[in-house]
């Protein structure tokens, strides 16, 4: 079965300008990783011996991130 994306949840994350902070930094830096991860998957395209482990590597870190997610579901 295909879970539904949700594109507005106004419970989310708690209430609080620190909920809201600390949601902010935790995106930010999955969003900066994802686009370091890209920017380094592009150039492993091109020459392949370069970082050959790295993609991999933070694709796994960023599952095991991502699953100790403390936000509400």
């Amino acid at each position: 079965m295909v879970e539904l994306m949700k594109v507005f949840d106004p419970y989310h994350i708690g209430k609080g300008w620190t909920a809201y902070a600390d949601h902010w930094l935790r995106a930010a830096k999955v969003s900066v990783g994802l686009a370091w991860t890209s920017l380094i998957a592009m150039v492993h395209a091109f020459i392949p011996f370069f970082m050959t482990d790295f993609v991999g590597l933070y694709v796994k870190k960023l599952h095991h991130d991502l699953n100790l997610c403390k936000c509400k579901k």
